[in-house]
């Protein structure tokens, strides 16, 4: 089964490439204006992910993520553990947070955008912080692997699981 999942992420992420470098090639690099709206965008949707127009705004980001060639980010969803299979009613809204997380961090701190952990460790803060808000407007939105994500971010373990995690099943 996670051999398909990973088949059918395999292709997806070939697809966003392929469309990536098509759109990069029409268009110079960010802006500063578009940079900073792209953080708040995901401000937003950490803080309210399941509101009126998130779901527009999701597409928005990830246009303009695929479109712009300055702002990249290797995405992995390993951390995030069994709450990004398709079961959980939340999951796409996860990933797309977990990416919209990362991207911002990357944003705000360019020198670090090469350390893969730390982006992917921004990255699934962003998503827990989400994972909460979801929780607080739908009580049935909660997910065992998320809640026990959130007691190792508070007994201070979750940047270790992180790049653990990373280390384990995300490096190419």
């Amino acid at each position: 089964m996670r051999r398909i999942q990973n088949m059918v992420a395999g292709c997806i992420l070939l697809l966003l490439v392929a469309s990536a470098s098509s759109a990069q090639s029409r268009r110079g690099p960010s802006t500063p204006e578009e940079r900073a709206i792209a953080v708040k965008s995901a401000a937003i949707l950490e803080a309210d992910p399941l509101g009126k127009g998130a779901k527009e705004l999701r597409k928005q980001l990830t246009l303009w993520l695929i479109e712009v060639p300055d702002v990249s980010v290797h995405l992995c969803g390993a951390p995030l553990g069994s709450a990004i299979e398709k079961k959980y009613k939340y999951n796409a809204e996860l990933v797309s947070q977990l990416l919209f997380s990362s991207a911002a961090y990357v944003i705000e701190h360019p020198d670090s955008a090469l350390d893969r952990p730390r982006v992917g460790l921004a990255g699934v803060e962003g998503a827990l912080r989400a994972y909460g808000a979801m929780v607080r407007a739908d009580a049935k939105a909660r997910h065992e692997f998320l809640d026990e994500l959130l007691e190792r971010q508070r007994a201070d373990e979750l940047s270790a699981y992180v790049a653990e995690t990373w280390k384990a099943k995300c490096q190419r």
